[in-house]
């Protein structure tokens, strides 16, 4: 996600809990770190759960952290579920 959308997601989001589904290299780098695609199952505030993807350089030490099963924090603008990025 390009930086300004990524700022006003931070800055307008809700916060939500998501659990990884699947985990996928890109084939990209981004500062030597690989550059991931995280699909993900989001639960809302209210208990809705809609999916979510976010592409995203992930660090090899915190590959572990986005496992399927695992359990993250995200934000996601609700006027647009689909732009939403992972709290670290």
């Amino acid at each position: 996600m390009r930086k300004i959308n990524a700022t006003r997601v931070q800055q307008k989001g809700i916060d939500a809990r998501a659990r990884v589904l699947e985990i996928k290299d890109t084939g990209n780098r981004r500062n030597k770190n690989p550059v991931v695609t995280i699909k993900l199952m989001v639960t809302d505030p209210s208990g809705r759960e809609f999916p979510g993807e976010v592409e995203m350089a992930v660090s090899p030490v915190y590959m572990s952290r986005y496992q399927p099963g695992k359990t993250v924090s995200v934000k996601y603008l609700p006027d647009s579920p689909s732009k939403m990025i992972i709290e670290e």
